[in-house]
C-alpha cells in the first residue's frame, strides 16, 4: 500500500531495480515502464517507487503494478502497490481496490466499473489495469482521427506508380497484357500500428478481462465506436501479421498531430506480451508496468468534484510582475481568486510547516482571503462518511485584514467493497464544503 512500510520480504530483483532509484532514470532505462502523468524530467527526478527510511523500505505516493523478468525465472516477479485506503481489517489490501478504482475513473474520464470479484492475484489486477488504460487511450487517440503511416504494398495493376518488381512481373504478366507488378509506398490507415492496436483488442476479448471490457463497452458508446473504426480502417488485418512485423510495431509514433497514439501503442504492447510477443531485447532484465502518482490522481478527482463550485485546476500564480517565470502552481483556485486550496494525498498527520508556507504564499500572491488543505482521511464505516463533520474555519492573523484557514478532510470509509458507494459520499461532502465556503466568500 502507498506511503506505508514494506513489511514482507522484498525479492532481490525488485530491491536492486527500484529501491532509491529515481523515476527519470527508470523511465529512460526501461521503456516498458509507463508512468502517469508523463511529467517533465525535473519532476520525475524527485520521486522513487521505493525509498529507504531508517534502514526500512517504504512506498511513496506511487501506485500500480510493476514486473521484472529475468532469464533465471519463468514467471515474472510482480510488485503491486495499492491505495492505503483500500486496506482490509486484517491489514491486507482489498483485491477489489474500490477507492483506487474510483480515483482512476475520475482521473481518466472513464465509466465507473468495478473490478470483477474474481481478482485473486497481482497478475489479475495488472491485466485489468491495462484493459482500463487501453480503453481510455483508444478513445483519446481516435478523437484525433485514424493514424496514417507510410506502408509498402505489392500490387499488380495497369498504373505504374511505384518500384518495378521484376521477378514478380515475369511470373504474373507473361505474356504481357498491360499490368505491371510493383511495390508502392502508400500513406494509409491500414498500417502496422493500427494492426497492433486491433490485435490488442482481439486479445482482450479472449482474456480474463473480457467481462470487464464488455462492461466498459456497454457503458461507453464512444469506446464501441472507436473499436469499430479501427476494425474498419484495417481491412487487411491478420492476427499473425503483428508477430511477423513486430519490428515495425516497436517504432514510436512521432507524428506531432497523432501524439495520442503513442501511449496507446505502448499499452497495446504491454497487453500483447502475455500472448508470446517478444517486445524488447534479450540478455537483460525486462521491467514493465504501470505506475500512477497518487497525488496526481487525488488532484484530478478534486478538480472534477469541485468544478461545479467554481474551482479551477490547474492554476498559476506569477511571482514577478513582468516575468512569467518562475511560477507557483496552486492546485485549486476559486474563480473569484478569493479562495485557494491545496490537495494533499500524503498522511496529513505528518504535516510540516512548509505545507502551511506553501498555501500562505498562494494566498499572498493571489490576494485570497481563504486558504486550506484537502486531504483524504479514514473513517470507521460508510454511515460516518455520509454523516460527515462540520468544517470549522480558523482565523488567520493577516496583517492587512482577516483571513481564514480550512482543514478539509474527505472521508473514506473502511471496509468499502464497491466503488459505486463513493459518488454519494462525494456529493454530500461537496455540499458541506459549499455551505462552509459560501459565507466566507460572500463576506470577503
Amino acid at each position: 500500500m502507498d506511503n506505508s512500510q514494506v513489511t514482507s520480504e522484498l525479492p532481490e530483483a525488485l530491491r536492486a531495480i527500484f529501491v532509491d532509484k529515481r523515476l527519470d532514470e527508470l523511465s529512460q532505462k526501461y521503456p516498458g515502464l509507463v508512468i502517469y502523468p508523463a511529467r517533465q524530467q525535473e519532476n520525475l527526478a524527485n520521486q522513487c517507487l521505493l525509498k529507504t527510511v531508517s534502514d526500512q523500505v517504504w512506498t511513496t505516493n506511487l501506485m500500480g503494478v510493476v514486473a521484472v523478468e529475468t532469464g533465471d525465472s519463468v514467471e515474472p516477479t510482480l510488485l503491486s502497490v495499492g491505495s492505503r485506503f483500500d486496506a482490509q481489517p486484517d491489514g491486507k489490501a482489498n483485491p477489489a481496490q474500490p477507492f483506487l478504482t474510483y480515483l482512476l475513473s475520475q482521473a481518466f474520464d472513464g465509466a465507473l466499473v468495478n473490478w470483477p470479484v474474481t481478482i485473486a492475484s497481482t497478475q489479475d489486477f495488472w491485466e485489468l489495469l491495462l484493459v482500463f488504460l487501453y480503453a481510455h487511450h483508444l478513445v483519446k487517440a481516435c478523437r484525433q482521427g485514424m493514424l496514417k503511416q507510410y506502408v509498402s504494398k505489392r500490387v499488380n495493376d495497369y498504373v505504374l506508380a511505384g518500384t518495378l518488381d521484376v521477378p514478380q512481373h515475369l511470373r504474373q504478366n507473361v505474356p504481357f497484357v498491360g499490368k505491371v507488378s510493383q511495390a508502392r509506398r502508400l500513406y494509409s490507415r491500414d498500417n502496422p500500428t493500427l494492426w497492433l492496436i486491433r490485435a490488442a483488442n482481439e486479445h482482450i476479448c479472449r482474456s480474463r478481462g473480457a467481462t470487464f471490457y464488455s462492461a466498459l463497452l456497454r457503458q461507453r458508446n464512444t469506446l464501441k465506436e472507436c473499436v469499430e473504426a479501427v476494425a474498419y480502417s484495417t481491412p487487411s488485418f491478420d492476427y499473425r501479421c503483428v508477430y511477423d512485423r513486430v519490428a515495425e510495431c516497436l517504432r514510436p509514433v512521432r507524428h506531432p498531430y497523432f501524439r495520442e497514439f503513442e501511449p496507446l501503442r505502448r499499452t497495446s504492447l504491454q497487453i500483447l506480451r502475455r500472448s508470446g510477443i517478444n517486445l524488447y531485447r534479450r540478455g537483460k532484465p525486462e521491467v514493465y508496468g504501470v505506475l500512477f502518482d497518487g497525488a496526481w490522481l487525488w488532484e484530478e478527482f478534486l478538480s472534477n468534484a469541485l468544478r461545479a463550485e467554481g474551482f479551477q485546476h490547474p492554476c498559476e500564480a506569477r511571482i514577478f510582475r513582468y516575468s512569467p517565470r518562475p511560477m507557483l502552481k496552486p492546485d485549486l483556485v476559486h474563480k473569484s481568486q478569493l479562495c485557494v486550496l491545496d490537495a494533499k494525498y500524503k498522511h496529513w498527520k505528518d504535516r510540516e510547516i512548509e505545507d502551511f508556507h506553501q498555501v500562505l504564499a498562494y494566498m499572498y500572491l493571489l490576494g485570497a482571503r481563504v486558504g486550506g488543505v484537502i486531504h483524504p482521511v479514514e473513517v470507521n464505516n460508510r454511515r460516518w462518511a455520509l454523516a460527515g463533520s462540520d468544517l470549522e474555519p480558523r482565523e488567520i492573523a493577516l496583517r492587512d485584514g482577516k483571513g481564514f484557514w480550512l482543514d478539509v478532510p474527505f472521508p473514506v470509509p473502511q471496509g468499502c467493497t464497491n466503488a459505486r458507494e463513493f459518488p454519494e459520499i462525494t456529493e454530500l461532502w461537496r455540499v458541506r464544503l459549499s455551505a462552509t465556503l459560501h459565507p466566507l466568500l460572500s463576506h470577503n
